[in-house]
This record gives structure tokens, C-alpha cells and sequence, in this order.
């Protein structure tokens, strides 16, 4: 009689075999936000002015550092649920072999002007007048599966998205300003140039209606600003003009186009025209009397010294052994008024 003897093979963790990976986490974390390098602010998603920032990964073999032989890996990433930040999951970097080091890179484009970063990169300017924010990260050497330092892609550090092609940007502010009863007032919006430029460069302006309208509330300007080398900052002034009445607060904007030798960064400012309305006017009266620790009064006032009654808030006073103080709201302006402080007794 044979016997036959079976072996069962266990994988204890930590023990047995190990699969090796060649994917790669495409997400990163607060060390290596992507910024905006002509504001200084974290990328955010803009849908108001058409403005979607994705990330791309791109890869290359171990040691690496041409940027013309990355490839990129997977489809890219929106940026802006959190400023700054993107979460692309795994990605599988085809024709690494499982475990090896290998060189990536983080490209960051905007994609209303391509689907890729090349497409981004190369298209021209849009209806703003600017061409894309594009940007790279530095170059990092990492293990596929390498765990969370080496093997996703925190590992490029942070970086900036700029305007393709470089060039002056020009910005303008938003303003609140108070209108006044009566009269002309004015409203000046600043436009400026994130960097001082050696050469001329220009950008037209004109106001545009919200909730405000021109010919009523504004008078409507438009024209061309000259920045000569060296100069930063323009002053647009606009004329309003006072209500008579009480309005809602109003809304109108300054809009910057056609850029000569430069870039508009944001391409309009809004002023807000509100009104600092009294709403109401109160006239108080401060009654103060001696107290004993841990009992309760009630507070009440007559106009005839027979009739009384308690003053609104004041009817469960709490003693502390010292002088307390009471108000009796918006009653300065009435007829001579007696007041009483009385000992709830218990």
C-alpha cells in the first residue's frame, strides 16, 4: 500500500512571499502644494473664470533627467477640492519592472486650453488675453511600491503654475467704497503689473454694469493704460453718484482687455457701493442696586408709582453680594419713569 504524503505550503505575513508593484500613489500632501507663481496664492479651481488646473505624472528610467524622454502615465488629476492640493490614486507605470527605482515628474497645466500639458503649453492666447498656467515640479527618483516616501509622488516637492511663455501680468483690485447721501464721489480701482518691465506695455479698461448702472449710479469710463519702464501701478478713478434714497448695497466692475506686450492675470475688478444706514437708535437706562450672594430680584419701573411692571430681561436677576447693573433698553426717551429693584423671596 502507498502512502501519499501532501505538503501545504503557508505564506505567514512577514514570513513568506512577497509580489513586488509597479504603481506609484499620484497624490500629494502639504509639502508639495502647487502654487500660482504671479499671486503668490495655492492653485484653486476657478470655474467663474473657466480656470481648471490639472496634474499630470510623467515617468522616465532610472537616472533620467532629459525632460524630452518622460512619458506621461494614466490621465491627470484635478486640482482644487482642497487649494493646492490634487488626488489622482494609483497609477501603473507600464514598462518599469517591479521594485526598480525610476525618475517622475509632476506637470500641472490648465486645461481649458488643452487636454494635455503639451497642448497647454503650446496654445495660444485665450478670449483673457493670456495663455495658459502651465508648470513642472522638480525631478524625483522613486521606488514603485516603495511605500509612502519613495513611492508616490510627494516625492517632487512643491511647485508653481505660470503664465506660458512668460511675460509683464496685469491685475486689478476689487474696492469697497461708501456712498454718501448727496454729491459726486469717486471710486478708484488700482491695475497693476506683478513686475516692473524695462520696456512700454498697455491694457485697455472699461466699466461694466452689475446691480449698479452706468448713467445712474456710475459714469462709465474707459480708456488705455501706458505703463512706462519701471512703473507698477495705475489709478482708474470713477465717478458715482449719490442716492437720495436708501438703496441695497450695488455692484459694478472695471474690466481689462487687449494687453499690448503683457498678459492679464485677472482680467476684472469689482467695486461694491454700499450705504452705512442707521438702523435703529437706542436710548438706554443703567439701574444699579446692592445684591446678596445666591438670591434672585426682580427689576420693575411705574410711570405713576402704582403701577409697576418688570422691565424686559430683568425679572430673574441673579445676586452676587455686590452692586449689579440692569439695562432697561430704548427707555431714555420716555416720560419720567420710577424704577424698583425687589427681593424674589424663596
Amino acid at each position: 500500500m502507498k502512502k501519499i504524503i501532501s505538503f501545504v505550503l503557508a505564506l505567514v505575513p512577514g514570513i513568506g512571499l512577497h509580489a513586488q508593484t509597479n504603481t506609484i500613489l499620484f497624490q500629494n500632501d502639504a509639502t508639495s502644494l502647487i502654487s500660482n507663481a504671479f499671486t503668490g496664492t495655492l492653485v484653486k479651481t476657478n470655474a467663474n473664470f473657466n480656470e481648471f488646473i490639472r496634474a499630470q505624472l510623467y515617468y522616465a528610467p532610472d537616472g533620467i533627467t532629459d525632460e524630452a524622454a518622460f512619458v506621461s502615465v494614466g490621465t491627470p488629476a484635478l486640482v482644487g477640492v482642497t487649494p493646492g492640493r490634487y488626488n489622482g490614486g494609483n497609477k501603473i507605470i507600464l514598462g518599469a519592472a517591479p521594485g526598480s527605482p525610476i525618475m517622475i515628474q509632476v506637470r500641472a497645466y490648465e486645461s481649458a486650453y488643452g487636454a494635455t500639458y503639451e497642448q497647454a503649453e503650446a496654445a495660444p492666447a485665450g478670449a483673457n488675453g493670456r495663455r495658459a498656467l502651465v508648470g513642472k515640479s522638480s525631478i524625483a527618483r522613486v521606488t514603485p511600491g516603495g511605500g509612502p516616501t519613495t513611492g508616490n509622488s510627494r516625492a517632487v516637492g512643491p511647485f508653481s503654475v505660470n503664465v506660458a511663455g512668460g511675460g509683464p501680468f496685469f491685475t486689478v483690485n476689487d474696492i469697497v467704497v461708501a456712498e454718501g447721501s448727496n454729491g459726486l464721489f469717486n471710486a478708484t480701482f488700482i491695475v497693476s503689473l506683478v513686475q516692473a518691465q524695462e520696456q512700454t506695455v498697455s491694457v485697455d479698461y472699461e466699466t461694466r454694469d452689475g446691480t449698479a448702472l452706468a448713467g445712474e449710479d456710475y459714469q462709465p469710463v474707459n480708456g488705455t493704460l501706458t505703463f512706462n519702464p519701471g512703473e507698477r501701478a495705475k489709478a482708474v478713478t470713477v465717478v458715482l453718484t449719490a442716492d437720495g434714497l436708501p438703496e441695497p448695497d450695488e455692484t459694478f466692475y472695471l474690466a481689462l482687455s487687449n494687453p499690448g506686450g503683457g498678459f492679464i492675470s485677472r482680467p476684472q475688478g469689482s467695486c461694491l457701493i454700499t450705504e452705512v444706514r442707521v438702523t435703529g437708535l437706542s436710548v438706554d437706562t443703567s439701574i444699579s442696586f446692592n445684591t446678596v450672594t445666591n438670591r434672585f430680584y426682580v427689576v420693575e419701573k411705574s410711570g405713576n408709582n402704582l403701577d409697576w411692571q418688570p422691565v424686559p430681561g430683568a425679572t430673574n436677576v441673579f445676586g452676587n453680594g455686590s452692586i449689579v447693573t440692569v439695562l432697561d433698553r430704548g427707555s431714555g426717551c420716555a416720560p419720567m419713569t420710577l424704577y424698583r429693584a425687589r427681593l424674589i423671596e424663596q
